[in-house]
């Protein structure tokens, strides 16, 4: 009988070993593929940010913003009557439209 109990007791601890060992193997291999996933996830980051620093590299590059400037201001010297009248100055500055009410 006490054999018996031995035998039931030991066989209790190598079950009860084997299960925490399948349980830590487990946890192991979703913490692996946790990490696996984080690897991906942070390659994928990496790509985006050296995509969108190479896209601000040419939005900002010398070649572009001469041209955007030769597009979009006119660098022509003054004339003698921008100089003169400071209303014809002020709208060579500010093309926009003006509405303005005089009481």
């Amino acid at each position: 009988m006490i054999r018996f109990a031995i035998f039931a007791v030991l066989s209790l601890a190598l079950a009860g070993s084997a299960i925490m060992r399948l349980s830590a193997e487990h946890q192991v291999r979703e913490e692996r593929r946790a990490i696996a996933r984080l690897d991906r996830q942070e390659k994928q980051l990496q790509a985006e940010i050296d995509r969108l620093r190479f896209e601000v590299e040419v939005l900002e590059s010398a070649p572009r913003l001469g041209e955007l400037s030769a597009d979009r201001l006119s660098l022509a010297p003054g004339s003698g009557e921008q100089m003169a009248d400071g209303d014809v100055l002020r709208g060579v500055i500010d093309p926009a439209p003006r509405v303005e009410t005089q009481p």
